[in-house]
């Protein structure tokens, strides 16, 4: 029973980060992440194996150049020492500037910076393919042998780069040598004696895992080592080819993502500069019309007239119930109608001049299904006279760098609308890495996690009492 509880909960953590649409820094003990450090170290065999049949050096581990350097000074070999140098130099600088990609792009809230640093690489793969190409036809000059040792050392820099800070240090994809030692060491623990009963004789632990990963990795890098070889002797160094659209096709899910989320935010930009010309031109209509008629008759209005004025529309869409149950307690404190968005009709829009939306954000940052069905009908809805207020149920736990980013799908369609309910940052309890639903420093409107969130009742209540008053202005 205990295993099979265990297996369940490493699934469930398996799926959880299956629904990382990123590459990010994680727990090696994640299976995907495993495959993908073999995956890495094979591509890291197949480029050094590439680089030693077009430069005559394996490009992959320092330790030789090291050691090649300090042995040409003895000799007085200047020229040898200082080619091992700039190999190591090189390596270092192809090593930060993979780390400053990295880095740089967090920095600018790419969610890409590891699948950018592949694509670097990819490229600067396709440039050592095109200077071993040269120097195989030219035969071997200087001027194209260094650039292309140098090239290779750079490449194989960055290379160990990604994927030593996503495994945060685990795992090197290049060079071997501190695997060999690590799985020496495990295997003397399995031949130690050990009695587990026995108080005076240490409990040694031997980390099969441990020695599993690492064999593993070993064995990727002699296959992508042996391919590689096999590659460039049987196409020449077209081989780069395959080897970069991998690199390629590793980073594009990273890389895709952030395309798609800037994409949606520069609509979403767009679409409220659209929608706020469209309204002062029709409010500029208006006055107009105003100021031209005859006579303009003010009828106080009656007690049943306020109450019509205050009958409060509400739409939630909800997968799992989240938002129905939030939905359903915000309207305990109005005159209401509720709907559900999958119910949402145009009349239903058009009948009520104040609209509270209430929505879940699922997958990665998007709006709730049912109300993402009807954003045509929203877009075609005039809400230039409409006072709105908006409720966002997500997972801060979950998806906390999209945390209700959906509410943002709303404002293409109802910029128009004066939105009241804002709420502030400090105000919301909870610990996220970022929200789209975040504008000019305040939340667009009533942010709810009721999976970790015990008060979000009482939240909801003064949150109510707020978006009452600014309903009756």
């Amino acid at each position: 029973m205990a295993t099979f509880k265990k297996r369940r909960k490493k699934r469930i953590a398996n799926l959880l980060h299956a629904k990382m649409h990123y590459l990010h820094e994680n727990n090696i003990s994640f299976a995907n992440f495993r495959r993908l450090g073999y995956l890495m170290a094979f591509l890291g065999g197949a480029i050094n194996a590439g680089g030693f049949f077009a430069v005559g050096y394996y490009t992959s581990h320092m330790s030789g150049a090291m050691a090649m350097a300090a042995d040409s000074l003895y000799l007085k070999e200047w020229k040898v020492a200082l080619t091992a140098f700039l190999m190591l130099l090189s390596f270092i600088f192809g090593a930060a500037h993979s780390s400053w990609t990295i880095l740089w792009a967090k920095r600018q809230r790419f969610r890409s910076s590891f699948g950018l640093s592949m694509w670097l690489e990819a490229m600067y793969m396709l440039a050592f393919g095109l200077l071993a190409t040269l120097l195989n036809k030219f035969g071997d000059e200087y001027l194209l042998w260094s650039p292309t040792l140098m090239t290779m050392c750079f490449i194989m820099g960055m290379h160990n780069t990604v994927m030593t800070i996503l495994s945060n240090g685990v795992v090197r994809t290049t060079h071997m040598t501190g695997f060999a030692t690590d799985i020496g060491i495990e295997l003397s623990k399995i031949l130690y004696y050990r009695r587990s009963d026995n108080p005076k004789l240490p409990d040694v632990q031997v980390n099969i895992p441990k020695i599993k990963l690492f064999s593993g990795v070993m064995a990727s890098f002699v296959l992508g080592g042996f391919l590689g070889a096999w590659g460039v002797n049987l196409i020449g160094y077209q081989f780069v080819w395959p080897v970069a659209f991998v690199l390629f096709l590793i980073g594009f899910t990273s890389i895709g993502y952030d395309v798609k989320l800037r994409w949606r935010i520069w609509l979403y930009h767009r679409h409220r500069k659209q929608r706020r010309a469209n309204a002062q031109k029709k409010y500029t209509s208006n006055q107009l019309s105003l100021n031209n008629a005859a006579t303009t008759i003010t009828t106080p209005l009656t007690h049943s007239e306020d109450k019509i004025i205050m009958n409060i529309g509400i739409v939630f869409g909800s997968n799992d119930g989240g938002a129905k149950s939030v939905a359903e307690y915000i309207a305990k404190n109005f005159e209401h109608q509720l709907v559900d968005a999958k119910e949402l009709t145009a009349d239903f829009l058009n009948a009520h001049s104040q609209l509270i939306f209430v929505a879940s954000t699922h997958k990665c940052g998007e709006l709730q299904a049912d109300f993402k069905a009807k954003l045509d009908l929203l877009n075609q809805t005039d809400f230039s006279n409409k006072t709105m207020a908006l409720v966002g149920v997500g997972g801060s736990v979950k998806h906390p760098d999209t945390f209700c980013s959906g509410l943002t799908e709303f404002f293409p369609a109802i910029s128009a609308a004066r939105i009241v309910g804002e709420t502030e940052l400090a105000d919301c309890p909870y610990k996220y890495d970022e929200s789209l639903a975040i504008r000019n420093g305040k939340f667009m409107g009533l942010i709810v996690d009721m999976k970790i969130d015990d008060t979000w009742k009482a939240r909801a209540d003064k949150w109510a009492e707020q978006v009452k008053l600014a309903f009756a202005e």
